[in-house]
């Protein structure tokens, strides 16, 4: 068995050692295809429990069904809030009996426009980012052997992705700690996308995203393969955008591009299955 991941054998051992039934710490509302709820336990390695910890990050003005019910400080909610194409990924995690998970969703405005100056979209920008960058630092201090999965839909990949970015990410952005702990990154149908990067999963995306950043924003987040029988250093970055999206590949507001972005992520789309193959792998580095 090959390690991808060496500086997280501690916590793969765990999971890959895991007893084969699911402990998720609490309450999951889990449909084959759809989405996975929040747990709602305040710690999500409770009792030392070794599971991945899963902070998704939902897309523009996707509902959050008790927006009012938070925790850890107001970042992440009580029960659901990753939106139904990260929740879908999720669920095919949760359905896995041997990766007992925790899924968190981030709180955040995930508006477009508003009559509020807060809500408008730069404002909702920073604010997810703030949370998540606060929410990654925190579960790596409290949570130091479970592994982080980091997942965002369109605005929401954007949020992951200013907080990976060094010259977007705030208050010094993810510490050592938290850097160490991530070990994969999946941004669906994100509209700071930029073409020719190592991280993109597909190359007939040629275009920039309509609120594209600059390249190479995602070169330090790496970690090491051994894919090839040999350790080489690759991206942990997957970034799944769909030609002619509307957004992430600045598709123009034609029904055919809001269809590919409000449609090609959803549960049981190659994105999804493809991105939740990929957490999968990186969580239990079965090569």
């Amino acid at each position: 068995m090959k390690i991808n991941h060496v500086n997280q054998i501690s916590r793969t051992k765990a999971l890959r050692f895991a007893v084969p039934f699911v402990v998720f710490g609490t309450l999951l509302s889990i449909m084959i295809g759809g989405p996975a709820s929040a747990t709602t336990a305040s710690v999500p390695c409770g009792g030392g429990a070794y599971n991945a910890v899963f902070i998704g990050v939902r897309g523009s003005l996707e509902p959050v069904a008790n927006p009012q019910l938070t925790q850890h400080s107001g970042r992440v909610y009580q029960s659901g809030g990753m939106g139904t194409r990260i929740g879908a990924v999720g669920s095919y995690l949760a359905s896995n009996p041997n990766i007992p998970t925790f899924f968190e969703g981030i709180v955040y405005p995930a508006t477009v426009i508003s009559t509020q100056p807060s809500d408008f979209y730069p404002a909702s920008i920073a604010a997810g980012t703030a949370a998540l960058v606060a929410e990654v630092n925190y579960i790596a201090s409290i949570c130091p052997y479970s592994p982080i999965i980091l997942a965002g839909y369109s605005q929401g990949a954007q949020v992951i992705g200013n907080a990976l970015d060094p010259t977007t990410t705030p208050n010094g952005g993810i510490s050592a700690a938290g850097r160490s702990s991530v070990v994969s990154i999946v941004l669906l149908a994100d509209p700071s996308y930029v073409p020719n990067q190592p991280w993109n999963v597909y190359t007939h995306s040629p275009n920039n995203g309509a609120f594209h950043r600059g390249g190479n924003a995602f070169a330090s987040w790496t970690h090491i393969s051994w894919d090839t029988g040999s350790p080489v250093s690759v991206t942990s970055v997957k970034s799944y955008c769909l030609p002619i999206d509307e957004w992430c590949q600045s598709g123009g507001f034609a029904q055919y591009a809001v269809n590919v972005h409000n449609n090609g992520y959803s549960a049981g789309t190659t994105p999804s299955l493809d991105a939740a193959a990929y957490i999968t792998l990186s969580l239990t580095n079965q090569n």
